[in-house]
């Protein structure tokens, strides 16, 4: 799974140097249960272990720390978001036009690195699709 996650991450921000990013690991949230997100707090941590980049969050849709929250909880020019799900409620992050305008019923449009960076707030922010919703995943 981590290395699943961290090929995720390279593949949509290529050329970018890992120590100069911040990775993003999104999950829905719940406060119902937290041996839900254990395992999503387990890959955020194995990956920090790494000190590959210069942070690693866990965000999630439905409590604190929220993703919406990105531009506040980031500090790097270079933010990489990799939902653990399949993300049809990007529009959380309304007010950024050009980042909202991707999502729809089926997630965000952009699979390919070319279409997965996007400029908000003086910042580039790389979106991948869900991990869980790769082939290679699944095999």
């Amino acid at each position: 799974m981590t290395e699943h996650l961290l090929e995720r991450a390279r593949e949509i921000a290529p050329g970018i140097s890992e120590g100069d990013a911040t990775l993003l690991i999104v999950a829905h949230g719940t406060s119902l249960n937290d041996t839900v997100q254990s395992p999503r707090k387990l890959q955020a941590e194995k990956v920090r272990k790494r000190g590959r980049y210069a942070a690693v969050l866990n965000v999630y849709m439905e409590e604190p720390p929220l993703v919406s929250d990105w531009l506040n909880l980031t500090e790097t020019r270079n933010v990489v978001v990799v939902p653990f799900f399949s993300f049809r409620r990007i529009a959380q992050l309304r007010g950024h036009s050009r980042f909202a305008r991707y999502s729809g019923g089926g997630g965000l449009a952009a699979a390919s690195p070319s279409d997965s960076s996007h400029e908000l707030h003086g910042r580039s922010l790389f979106y991948s699709t869900a991990i869980g919703t790769d082939s290679r995943f699944a095999t």
